[in-house]
């Protein structure tokens, strides 16, 4: 909760931009969570860090397999959110304050942290939810 407090009070003194990588960090640990919730192993890279398209990977195995996400639709933007969560991490790499970079503009931000918002909520929603139908 410290973290979210954290980024909503960057995001209400300085902006969305500076506040990105933040939401990486978040977003990072919470697919870390929820992998460990629902016994699936957490992919780590070689030095040992949490791979956050990995993750999504084996939870998008997960889901399906226990029929959480039933539509091929559901489950073909499920299988392109690892893409984008790896050009986050460029993003994050490259445009935010995680490095000495010069900062993503704030309407690109606004828009890639509020889609952050959205992909958590909805793993968040799934994750919560019985079986499926």
């Amino acid at each position: 909760m410290a973290l979210q407090k954290s980024i909503d009070a960057e995001i209400k003194a300085v902006g969305y931009a500076a506040a990105l990588d933040r939401v990486h960090t978040l977003t990072a640990g919470y697919l870390e969570q929820t992998c460990i919730k629902n016994g699936v192993a957490v992919p780590k890279d070689k030095n040992g860090n949490p791979e956050i398209n990995r993750m999504v990977k084996a939870l998008k195995d997960h889901y399906i397999a226990a029929k959480k996400i039933e539509s091929e639709m559901g489950q073909t933007m499920i299988k392109q959110l690892s893409g984008l969560l790896q050009e986050y991490n460029n993003v994050r790499n490259n445009k935010t304050f995680a490095h000495a970079n010069d900062l993503i503009n704030e309407d690109e931000a606004e828009f890639l942290i509020k889609g952050m918002v959205n992909v958590i909520g909805f793993i968040h929603k799934i994750d919560n939810k019985g079986g499926g139908s």
